[in-house]
Protein backbone atom coordinates (compact mmCIF):
# COMPACT_ATOMS: atom_id res chain seq x y z
CA UNK A 1 0.00 0.00 0.00
CA UNK A 2 1.20 3.67 -1.34
CA UNK A 3 2.16 5.87 1.73
CA UNK A 4 0.93 3.35 4.52
CA UNK A 5 2.65 1.21 6.66
CA UNK A 6 2.20 -2.53 6.80
CA UNK A 7 2.01 -4.61 10.17
CA UNK A 8 4.26 -7.80 9.15
CA UNK A 9 2.95 -10.50 11.69
CA UNK A 10 6.01 -13.15 12.59
CA UNK A 11 4.74 -16.52 13.43
CA UNK A 12 5.33 -18.10 16.52
CA UNK A 13 8.48 -19.21 17.00
CA UNK A 14 8.75 -22.90 18.18
CA UNK A 15 8.58 -23.52 21.87
CA UNK A 16 11.72 -24.36 24.08
CA UNK A 17 10.72 -27.27 26.34
CA UNK A 18 13.83 -26.48 28.28
CA UNK A 19 12.26 -23.13 29.35
CA UNK A 20 8.72 -24.89 30.70
CA UNK A 21 10.65 -28.31 32.16
CA UNK A 22 11.24 -27.94 35.94
CA UNK A 23 14.69 -27.30 36.64
CA UNK A 24 16.70 -30.66 37.78
CA UNK A 25 19.65 -28.62 38.56
CA UNK A 26 21.55 -28.35 42.33
CA UNK A 27 19.49 -25.60 43.28
CA UNK A 28 16.57 -27.35 43.22
CA UNK A 29 18.42 -30.62 44.81
CA UNK A 30 19.33 -28.43 47.67
CA UNK A 31 15.71 -26.95 48.51
CA UNK A 32 14.64 -30.42 48.70
CA UNK A 33 17.65 -31.52 50.55
CA UNK A 34 17.30 -28.88 53.15
CA UNK A 35 13.78 -29.25 52.91
CA UNK A 36 13.96 -32.97 54.14
CA UNK A 37 16.96 -32.03 57.05
CA UNK A 38 14.61 -29.91 58.65
CA UNK A 39 11.87 -32.42 58.38
CA UNK A 40 14.35 -35.17 60.20
CA UNK A 41 14.98 -32.65 62.25
CA UNK A 42 11.76 -31.52 63.46
CA UNK A 43 11.25 -34.97 63.91
CA UNK A 44 14.66 -35.99 65.93
CA UNK A 45 13.89 -32.91 68.41
CA UNK A 46 10.25 -34.19 69.07
CA UNK A 47 11.28 -37.83 69.86
CA UNK A 48 13.80 -35.58 71.81
CA UNK A 49 11.41 -33.78 73.59
CA UNK A 50 9.11 -36.54 74.41
CA UNK A 51 12.49 -38.87 75.79
CA UNK A 52 13.03 -35.51 78.33
CA UNK A 53 9.70 -35.52 79.49
CA UNK A 54 9.53 -39.07 80.44
CA UNK A 55 12.65 -38.43 82.24
CA UNK A 56 11.24 -35.86 84.35
CA UNK A 57 8.42 -37.88 84.86
CA UNK A 58 10.10 -40.97 85.84
CA UNK A 59 11.94 -38.77 88.14
CA UNK A 60 9.24 -37.24 89.54
CA UNK A 61 7.14 -40.75 90.21
CA UNK A 62 10.66 -42.33 91.49
CA UNK A 63 10.89 -39.71 94.08
CA UNK A 64 7.39 -40.10 95.57
CA UNK A 65 8.25 -43.87 95.59
CA UNK A 66 10.58 -43.62 97.41
CA UNK A 67 9.19 -41.17 100.01
CA UNK A 68 6.38 -43.24 100.20
CA UNK A 69 8.79 -46.72 101.01
CA UNK A 70 10.63 -45.23 103.40
CA UNK A 71 7.70 -43.34 105.50
CA UNK A 72 6.49 -46.29 108.30
CA UNK A 73 5.35 -43.61 111.12
CA UNK A 74 9.03 -42.77 111.52
CA UNK A 75 10.15 -46.63 111.40
CA UNK A 76 12.68 -47.69 109.67
CA UNK A 77 11.46 -50.56 107.45
CA UNK A 78 13.87 -51.41 104.54
CA UNK A 79 12.07 -51.30 100.57
CA UNK A 80 12.97 -51.33 97.25
CA UNK A 81 11.42 -49.58 94.09
CA UNK A 82 11.58 -50.36 90.41
CA UNK A 83 11.06 -48.47 87.56
CA UNK A 84 9.65 -49.81 83.59
CA UNK A 85 10.97 -47.10 81.66
CA UNK A 86 9.16 -48.17 78.77
CA UNK A 87 5.69 -47.49 80.47
CA UNK A 88 6.71 -44.96 82.95
CA UNK A 89 5.24 -47.47 86.12
CA UNK A 90 6.88 -47.57 89.28
CA UNK A 91 6.60 -50.27 91.76
CA UNK A 92 7.84 -50.21 95.69
CA UNK A 93 8.31 -52.74 98.36
CA UNK A 94 8.81 -52.71 101.65
CA UNK A 95 9.47 -55.41 104.51
CA UNK A 96 8.32 -55.51 108.25
CA UNK A 97 7.22 -57.37 111.35
CA UNK A 98 4.59 -57.82 113.28
CA UNK A 99 2.67 -60.49 115.45
CA UNK A 100 -1.19 -58.62 115.57
CA UNK A 101 -2.96 -55.74 114.79
CA UNK A 102 -5.18 -53.49 116.26
CA UNK A 103 -7.39 -50.19 116.09
CA UNK A 104 -7.51 -47.22 117.54
CA UNK A 105 -6.25 -43.31 117.58
CA UNK A 106 -3.37 -42.51 119.88
CA UNK A 107 -2.08 -39.17 120.44
CA UNK A 108 1.02 -37.82 122.77
CA UNK A 109 -0.84 -37.29 125.46
CA UNK A 110 -3.85 -38.95 124.66
CA UNK A 111 -5.95 -35.92 125.92
CA UNK A 112 -7.94 -35.92 123.02
CA UNK A 113 -7.87 -39.75 121.67
CA UNK A 114 -10.61 -40.73 119.35
CA UNK A 115 -13.57 -42.85 119.49
CA UNK A 116 -12.19 -46.89 119.01
CA UNK A 117 -13.01 -48.87 115.94
CA UNK A 118 -14.49 -52.04 115.50
CA UNK A 119 -13.66 -54.59 113.06
CA UNK A 120 -15.02 -58.25 113.08
CA UNK A 121 -14.11 -60.79 114.50
CA UNK A 122 -12.16 -63.54 111.79
CA UNK A 123 -13.66 -66.84 111.52
CA UNK A 124 -11.92 -69.25 113.92
CA UNK A 125 -10.34 -66.75 116.15
CA UNK A 126 -11.22 -67.07 120.11
CA UNK A 127 -12.92 -64.16 121.29
CA UNK A 128 -11.55 -62.26 124.57
CA UNK A 129 -13.64 -59.43 126.05
CA UNK A 130 -11.76 -56.86 127.88
CA UNK A 131 -13.02 -54.11 130.11
CA UNK A 132 -10.67 -50.82 130.60
CA UNK A 133 -11.92 -48.62 133.19
CA UNK A 134 -10.57 -46.07 136.14
CA UNK A 135 -8.78 -48.23 137.53
CA UNK A 136 -9.04 -51.54 136.93
CA UNK A 137 -8.66 -54.08 133.60
CA UNK A 138 -11.47 -57.07 133.71
CA UNK A 139 -10.75 -60.05 131.06
CA UNK A 140 -13.30 -62.99 130.37
CA UNK A 141 -12.15 -65.48 129.75
CA UNK A 142 -8.92 -65.39 131.21
CA UNK A 143 -7.55 -68.42 129.95
CA UNK A 144 -7.88 -69.40 126.17
CA UNK A 145 -5.87 -71.76 123.84
CA UNK A 146 -3.21 -70.47 121.87
CA UNK A 147 -3.51 -69.46 118.18
CA UNK A 148 -5.40 -66.47 116.98
CA UNK A 149 -7.27 -64.32 119.56
CA UNK A 150 -9.79 -61.86 119.01
CA UNK A 151 -9.54 -59.03 121.63
CA UNK A 152 -12.94 -56.74 121.59
CA UNK A 153 -12.27 -53.50 124.23
CA UNK A 154 -14.05 -51.67 126.15
CA UNK A 155 -13.39 -48.34 127.50
CA UNK A 156 -15.97 -47.93 130.44
CA UNK A 157 -14.21 -44.88 131.42
CA UNK A 158 -16.06 -42.77 132.55
CA UNK A 159 -13.81 -40.41 131.49
CA UNK A 160 -10.30 -40.93 130.48
CA UNK A 161 -9.13 -42.60 127.30
CA UNK A 162 -7.06 -46.22 128.06
CA UNK A 163 -4.88 -48.42 125.88
CA UNK A 164 -4.56 -51.66 126.02
CA UNK A 165 -1.08 -53.29 125.86
CA UNK A 166 0.06 -57.27 125.63
CA UNK A 167 2.95 -58.33 127.22
CA UNK A 168 4.10 -61.61 127.65
CA UNK A 169 6.05 -62.29 131.19
CA UNK A 170 6.18 -64.49 134.03
CA UNK A 171 7.18 -61.75 136.15
CA UNK A 172 4.82 -60.21 138.35
CA UNK A 173 3.33 -56.72 137.27
CA UNK A 174 5.49 -54.90 140.27
CA UNK A 175 8.63 -56.71 139.08
CA UNK A 176 7.97 -55.03 135.55
CA UNK A 177 10.89 -52.40 134.48
CA UNK A 178 8.94 -49.04 134.37
CA UNK A 179 10.16 -45.32 133.89
CA UNK A 180 8.19 -42.03 135.02
CA UNK A 181 5.13 -44.29 135.41
CA UNK A 182 5.04 -46.42 132.16
CA UNK A 183 6.15 -50.04 131.68
CA UNK A 184 9.30 -49.79 129.43
CA UNK A 185 8.08 -51.81 126.68
CA UNK A 186 11.50 -51.56 124.63
CA UNK A 187 12.46 -53.92 127.98
CA UNK A 188 10.03 -56.58 127.75
CA UNK A 189 8.69 -58.89 125.28
CA UNK A 190 5.62 -57.08 124.09
CA UNK A 191 3.32 -58.62 121.76
CA UNK A 192 1.04 -55.50 120.48
CA UNK A 193 -1.30 -53.16 121.68
CA UNK A 194 -4.46 -51.58 120.80
CA UNK A 195 -4.19 -47.71 120.73
CA UNK A 196 -5.64 -45.15 122.77
CA UNK A 197 -9.26 -44.53 122.67
CA UNK A 198 -11.78 -42.29 124.20
CA UNK A 199 -14.11 -43.28 127.19
CA UNK A 200 -17.35 -44.67 126.14
CA UNK A 201 -16.90 -46.50 122.71
CA UNK A 202 -15.21 -49.91 121.76
CA UNK A 203 -11.75 -50.92 119.51
CA UNK A 204 -10.49 -54.18 118.39
CA UNK A 205 -7.36 -55.91 118.08
CA UNK A 206 -6.39 -59.70 116.72
CA UNK A 207 -2.92 -61.21 117.81
CA UNK A 208 -1.38 -64.90 117.23
CA UNK A 209 -0.51 -65.73 120.95
CA UNK A 210 1.92 -68.69 121.63
CA UNK A 211 1.32 -70.77 124.77
CA UNK A 212 2.34 -68.71 128.03
CA UNK A 213 1.38 -66.22 130.63
CA UNK A 214 0.64 -62.58 129.45
CA UNK A 215 -0.07 -59.49 131.26
CA UNK A 216 -2.31 -56.66 129.79
CA UNK A 217 -1.93 -53.01 130.70
CA UNK A 218 -2.59 -49.95 130.42
CA UNK A 219 0.65 -47.96 129.95
CA UNK A 220 -0.79 -44.26 129.92
CA UNK A 221 0.82 -41.64 132.02
CA UNK A 222 -1.33 -38.49 132.22
CA UNK A 223 0.79 -34.80 133.23
CA UNK A 224 4.27 -34.84 134.31
CA UNK A 225 6.09 -34.52 137.95
CA UNK A 226 4.30 -34.91 141.00
CA UNK A 227 0.83 -34.38 138.76
CA UNK A 228 1.43 -37.09 136.93
CA UNK A 229 -1.39 -40.13 136.97
CA UNK A 230 0.14 -43.75 135.92
CA UNK A 231 -3.30 -45.80 134.54
CA UNK A 232 -0.33 -48.46 135.02
CA UNK A 233 0.82 -47.80 138.97
CA UNK A 234 -3.14 -47.01 139.44
CA UNK A 235 -4.08 -51.01 138.85
CA UNK A 236 -4.69 -51.29 135.56
CA UNK A 237 -3.06 -54.88 134.70
CA UNK A 238 -4.54 -57.76 134.11
CA UNK A 239 -3.51 -61.31 133.68
CA UNK A 240 -3.81 -63.78 130.90
CA UNK A 241 -2.59 -67.40 130.54
CA UNK A 242 -2.69 -69.31 126.80
CA UNK A 243 -2.81 -73.15 126.94
CA UNK A 244 -1.16 -75.44 124.23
Amino acid sequence: MVGGSKNTAHPPGPVDPARHQPSNGPFSRSRLSRSSRSSRGSRRGDRRFCRSRRAVVLAVLVLAALALTACGQGEDRPGTVSVDPESGTVSGSGTGTGTGTGTGSASGTHAGAEAGRVEPKPAGATQVNVTLKEWAIEVEPAQVKAGRVYFLVTNAGPERPHELVIVRSDAEPEQLPVADGRVREDQVEMVGEVEAFAAGTRASGLFDLEPGRYLLICNIVEGEGDQATSHFAEGMVAELTVTP
